[in-house]
Parts: C-alpha cells; sequence; structure tokens
C-alpha cells in the first residue's frame, strides 16, 4: 500500500552573493518534502533527512523561518531508480525542484542518483548522505551541479527584481537522452535489447531533456528527430544486423552534447516478451474507472460539454471491459465520496487498472490542481472547497494498481474572460504534476496553458480521445500521441495536449 506525506518547512532566504552587489533579495521559502512509501522495507523514506537538508540549507546562507506565506518553494522527491546490468540491485534518485507560485514552469531542478549497495530500507538515507556528502571521486561533480541550482535561483530573483546577477549565466549543462522502448538492461552506454531479426522495423521512444530547457537538435545515427515541446521522441529503425548499433545525439542552443549508445542484439527482447507474457497468466486485466462531469454550476459559468463528455466516455470504457463509476454535477461532499467510493474498490476487488477522467472546470494554485465543484463561489478559498487532483492519484498508489491513468480535461479558458472555457482564475491553464512510476497522467492541453471547450457535442480534446479509445492494438503511449496529433490539427495549433508518464508497462485499450 502506498501514500505520501507532505512535510512543510520555511526558509528565510539570506544567501549573499559573492560578488559586490550585496545580499540577493529572495523572499522566504517553502521547502517540501515528499515521501511515497508501503512498507518499512520500501526504501523512499526520506523524512528522517530533514535534519540534514536543514543544515545544508543552512550552509548555503538559508534561515529556518516557520511562519507560512511564502511566495516560493523547493520540493525533494526521492524514488527508487533501475540500475542497468544489475536487474536484482537498485538505486535511488533524489530530485530538489526550485518553483515560485506564481508560475507553473520550475525555476531549476537538480537531480542526482546514487545505487549504494545497501538494504533497500537504508537506500533512501544512504543516496541523501552521497548527496550531501559526496565521495572525493564524485565531489566535483556533485559540488558543480549543486552550485548550478543555486547560482539559477540568484540569477531567477535577480531578473525578477530587474537587477543583474553578477554571476555569469554559463549552460554548462548537457542534455540528457531517456529510452523508454526498447528497454535499456545492461551496463550504460552500451545497453542490449530485444529480439531481432535483420530487416524488421524497430521503434525507439524516449524523451530528450536539458536542465535549462533549450535542446535544440535530436539525431540518431546522425538522421534529424522531432520531438515535441516536452522533449518525447518516436523514431523508426530499419535493422540491417543481428548487432545493430544505436547512437542518439542531443545538442543544446550552447553547444553543449548529450548522447546514448547501445546496440540492439538478439537476446533481451525475447526474454522481456516472455517475462510480459509470464505477467499476463499471472495476473490477469482487470479494470476500473471513475467518470467525473461538472457542467452545471451554480455561481460561475456553466459549461456546456462536460456532462456529454462523461457520458460518452463512460460508454467508450464499457466497451474495453471498464467497470465505470460515474458521478455527473458533483459538490466536494459527492466527489470525495466517489473518489473514496473508487479507491476502495480498486483495494478490496483487485484490480490492475484504475482510470480517472475529469471534465470540468479546473484550478491550480501554487502549482497544485483542483477539480471544481459545482457550488463553487468565487469568493470560496480554493484549499479547503475545491478537491485537489494529488488526492485521487496519492488513492491510486495506495491501491497498488500496476497501472494508473489519469485524465484532465479540465484546462479550460478563464470565463471571466469572455472567453468560454473550464478554467477559473487559476493562473492559466494546469500545473505540471509529476506522474509516480506506473502511472500516465494526461492533460488537455500542456502545462500553463488553456483548452478549447469545443463547439460540438464534446470538449475538443475529449472527442479526439473518444476517437482514439476504439482503435484495437493501439499502445496507450500511440493513443495520446493521436489524440495530440488530431487536436492541435483541429485547433491550427493552439492547444497541444501533454502527459507525464512513468509507466512501467505497456498498455492497451483495445486489442
Amino acid at each position: 500500500m502506498k501514500f505520501k506525506i507532505l512535510f512543510f518547512w520555511f526558509f528565510l532566504a539570506g544567501l549573499n552573493n559573492s560578488a559586490t552587489a550585496g545580499p540577493i533579495p529572495k523572499p522566504p521559502v517553502t521547502i517540501r518534502i515528499f515521501k511515497s512509501t508501503s512498507t518499512a522495507t520500501d526504501g523512499t523514506h526520506l523524512e528522517n533527512a530533514l535534519p540534514q537538508f536543514i543544515t545544508y540549507f543552512q550552509q548555503r546562507g538559508l534561515t529556518v523561518d516557520e511562519s507560512e506565506g511564502a511566495s516560493w518553494r523547493i520540493e525533494i522527491r526521492g524514488s527508487i531508480a533501475k540500475v542497468f546490468g544489475a536487474p536484482d540491485q537498485s538505486g535511488f534518485t533524489l530530485r530538489l525542484t526550485a518553483f515560485d507560485n506564481s508560475n507553473p514552469k520550475p525555476i531549476c531542478q537538480t537531480t542526482f542518483t546514487s545505487s549504494p549497495k545497501v538494504p533497500l530500507s537504508e537506500l533512501a538515507m544512504a543516496t541523501v548522505d552521497r548527496y550531501l556528502n559526496p565521495p572525493e571521486l564524485a565531489k566535483s561533480i556533485t559540488d558543480k551541479e549543486q552550485k548550478k541550482f543555486f547560482d539559477d535561483i540568484d540569477r531567477y530573483f535577480y531578473a525578477k527584481g530587474g537587477l543583474a546577477s553578477s554571476r555569469p549565466a554559463s549552460d554548462t549543462s548537457r542534455p540528457t537522452i531517456e529510452i523508454y522502448s526498447p528497454r535499456l538492461t545492461a551496463e550504460r552506454g552500451m545497453a542490449r535489447l530485444a529480439k531481432v531479426q535483420s530487416g524488421i522495423t524497430v521503434e525507439v521512444i524516449g524523451k530528450v531533456s536539458d536542465m535549462d530547457g533549450k535542446v535544440s537538435q535530436l539525431t540518431l545515427n546522425g538522421s534529424s528527430v522531432e520531438f515535441d515541446p516536452d522533449g518525447r521522441f518516436e523514431s523508426s529503425v530499419t535493422v540491417t544486423s543481428e548487432s545493430y548499433p544505436i547512437l542518439l545525439e542531443a545538442r543544446d542552443a550552447a553547444g553543449n552534447s548529450g548522447k546514448m549508445r547501445f546496440i540492439i542484439t538478439p537476446e533481451t527482447l525475447k526474454r522481456d516478451k516472455q517475462q510480459e507474457e509470464l505477467s499476463k497468466k499471472t495476473k490477469p486485466d482487470k479494470r476500473l474507472a471513475l467518470v467525473i462531469g461538472n457542467g452545471a454550476y451554480t455561481y460561475v459559468p456553466a459549461l456546456t460539454n462536460p456532462i456529454n463528455d462523461a457520458e460518452a466516455m463512460k460508454a467508450a470504457l464499457e466497451s474495453v471491459k471498464f467497470d465505470v463509476i460515474i458521478l455527473k454535477n458533483g459538490d466536494q461532499k459527492a466527489i470525495k465520496q466517489a473518489m473514496n467510493e473508487f479507491s476502495d474498490k480498486l483495494r478490496r476487488e483487485d484490480y490492475t487498472v484504475g482510470l480517472f477522467y475529469y471534465a470540468g472546470h479546473g484550478i491550480q494554485r501554487d502549482g497544485l490542481n483542483y477539480i471544481v465543484p459545482i457550488d463553487i463561489h468565487l469568493d470560496d478559498n480554493v484549499g479547503t472547497d475545491c478537491v485537489e487532483v494529488q488526492r485521487v492519484l496519492d488513492q491510486m498508489e495506495e491501491a497498488n494498481t500496476r497501472t494508473n491513468i489519469i485524465i484532465l480535461d479540465a484546462c479550460r479558458d478563464d470565463p471571466l474572460k469572455k472567453e468560454k472555457g473550464r478554467n477559473l482564475n487559476g493562473g492559466g491553464g494546469q500545473a505540471f504534476m509529476e506522474a509516480p512510476t506506473g502511472t500516465l497522467i494526461a492533460f488537455a492541453t500542456s502545462p500553463g496553458k488553456t483548452a478549447a471547450d469545443g463547439t460540438g457535442a464534446n470538449g475538443t480534446y475529449t472527442a479526439a480521445l473518444l476517437h482514439q479509445i476504439q482503435v484495437p492494438n493501439l499502445s496507450i503511449s500511440a493513443v495520446f500521441q493521436n489524440v495530440r496529433k488530431e487536436v492541435q490539427e483541429k485547433t491550427k495549433g493552439m492547444q497541444k495536449p501533454w502527459e507525464s508518464t512513468s509507466l512501467t508497462d505497456e498498455f492497451y485499450f483495445r486489442h
């Protein structure tokens, strides 16, 4: 069983610039440590690291301040990581992300992955210790990344205050490349993949990113590869030999280069396929969905399509063997009750797939996404009178389902701006949500952007999704790629659907 605990600590930013510009003008900061754990042996316990992080930030010039109302925050998250070439060994990834609460886009982020040979229950703390007290061989690299994280915060607040930072804004980080398919199984830099035959086509799917968000080019074996605004890419390779080399290279605007090399060989895909087949045989696919549509708002502008969307989605999901719980025009109490019923049913009846779909008004506050009940007033408190999306995500994690899918068609324009839509004074669109392992979170449009309510019986995004769900033999990644293409065509590029995914198993709505 998985759950999350959120720790709040408040710091007064007092970091001094080493140059003559004087103290850097930063307001107080909130430090949030996220913990996701199911048992004492899970290894993702981070709350015990709190004293070490306090000391770390104090050494960086920050002072603990327990007053609330900070305008920016640093989030600390941890997750279990795979170790290439060592399937029986686990690593741990630590991620620090700085946010300005007025902007859903992160200020900056730094990650650190380590694989100390310790019991799983000690993995998180051992990784924290290596990050805060790096061994000599890794000290220069770790110190450089930490310095860059605080320098980026420095430059952000100088720019926000209309000042010029005395620290040069040099971009030295290299783009990173992640491969989702085929599955990498060997040591980094030379990964061995799946059973293939000469002359067949293999799909290479992954994501390219850069800490400064400026990836300008991606090539595969010298040929240019297109990637979407979130860095996701998909490219076909025709294998011409049993040992076929792949070189992916990404460059950013500053000329930094990141590379990923691997070889497609005849061993591992066969093993992966056998494991996948065994998994299917040992645990049959059992699906449950919660569908909510809110349109009949009393005190804010009503929406035409959400009820149609919810009813159509219910029918579509039932046609692909989902059991469906549906709620139409729910107030806060009804929404929470429906979520509780959904969570209890997932756990009690051993479902392997959970899906949550919502159409209606949505609000984001301080980087968090909220569902808006039909009886909301414009002067209500969002945090207490709406329902946080994280609530249902936590419940789905707690149910320990193999695959979790969250679909939010709630990124509609602010009706107070005289445009019909589904977003109420929330800073424009939905905020970024990081998908936990085994989860896909789909938005009607990219973070911070807004989407059209549609002129037909269904919203633009939902109409495309209803169509793609019915296409047989499409993987879930292909379904949402096709939805993105369809929506962008219909809106002439004004709306770009977006997903955050950490799925570990392939999923098909219809075979």
